[in-house]
């Protein structure tokens, strides 16, 4: 069959919400805003994208935990409803760095990231991991946004600030990376048709 999909079976998720006011986007809204990463970033790598670009079979699939999820996705819709969720994006294929270049597509801004210092993970590892039950958010007030996720026991980390017009990820004062916000969008409009030829 060319030219056509195989049948693929598809699983959709879709909520009712309380109030269309409290409707998060991706796309970044001011800048000086702080940048979190929601969730445990493991070594999961099995099916990734990035291992499907770097031509790596096999890896670790990543895991899911039932209560982990319902914890978290609480605690994240709690802070939405507050207002305190300026913007928000799943961690999914591509992992955090492709969440938050998408977070950017949306907007004129551009993020300033500091990857934390992971003995059990490389810089690498820790951008493109597609573990689950993870998100990357915007928060203009830190200190309630951390009140809600210590008292509920989520993990979190502080990765960076809404700044600029690039993309920018350090790790321990060096850059990995720092890219124009309008050449990472033409990169990603245009890909499709790359592949395609």
């Amino acid at each position: 069959m060319i030219g056509s999909c195989p049948p693929t079976p598809t699983i959709v998720g879709i909520g009712i919400i309380d109030d269309v006011d409290h409707k998060i986007s991706s796309n970044l809204k001011k800048k000086g805003n702080s940048i979190y990463l929601i969730g445990n970033t493991e070594r999961e790598f099995g099916g990734s994208l990035y291992y499907r670009i770097i031509g790596v079979d096999g890896g670790i699939a990543p895991k899911m935990n039932p209560q982990n999820l319902i914890n978290y996705s609480n605690s994240l819709l709690d802070a939405m409803k507050k207002g305190i969720i300026k913007s928000c994006h799943d961690l999914s294929e591509g992992g955090l760095a492709v969440a938050i270049a998408e977070m950017t597509f949306g907007s004129e801004f551009g993020v300033q990231i500091e990857l934390p210092l992971l003995k059990e993970m490389r810089a690498d590892e820790f951008l493109f991991s597609e573990s689950n039950t993870r998100w990357v958010v915007e928060v203009e007030d830190e200190k309630s946004f951390e009140s809600i996720f210590n008292k509920n026991k989520v993990p979190f980390i502080k990765i960076g600030k809404v700044s600029g017009s690039n993309l920018t990820i350090k790790q321990n004062g060096v850059t990995i990376i720092d890219v124009s916000i309008e050449e990472l969008r033409e990169k990603w409009k245009n890909a499709i048709w790359e592949h395609m030829g």
